[in-house]
């Protein structure tokens, strides 16, 4: 465990690591976004009530892919069908940091909003690692409870 003010630099650094996904996802910006993961980093997107449908991505290039994969069919941002665009709000709230020194778990709740109103939420289970003065994500996992979107 880290202490004193290391321990809260530390804590804020994570928190702007989680905000600045969030921010380049709203955005569309997947290269960005994965820019948050270190290069070897695993985004993984879970549905409850489909413990079959799992979506996993291992590295920066391959997250980019995934996600704008997702943009492309209209699941963010663009809808490729209609060529529309719609906007995409993420919410995050009861971050729950646990620190040690080479690593931090880290629990959240989101919930993400469009112009239809609430789309979808649930949960980000993270694990960061400090990288040249900055936490990255070297694992997040998605857990979507529920899409009305």
């Amino acid at each position: 465990m880290i202490g004193g003010i290391a321990e809260l630099l530390a804590r804020e650094a994570i928190r702007h690591t989680i905000a600045s996904y969030n921010h380049a996802g709203d955005r569309g910006r997947v290269a960005e976004l994965a820019e948050t993961f270190t290069p070897d980093g695993v985004l993984e997107v879970r549905r409850a009530g489909e413990p079959d449908n799992i979506d996993r991505a291992e590295g920066r290039s391959a997250i980019i892919e995934m996600l704008t994969a997702f943009v492309a069919d209209g699941t963010t941002q663009r809808n490729a069908r209609t060529g529309s665009t719609r906007y995409v709000r993420h919410f995050v709230t009861g971050t729950h940091i646990t620190l040690h020194a080479d690593r931090a778990e880290v629990a959240s709740y989101f919930a993400v909003l469009t112009g239809h109103g609430l789309d979808h939420w649930g949960r980000y289970r993270d694990v960061l690692v400090p990288v040249h003065g900055r936490w990255l994500l070297s694992e997040r996992i998605v857990w979507v409870d529920r899409q009305d979107g």
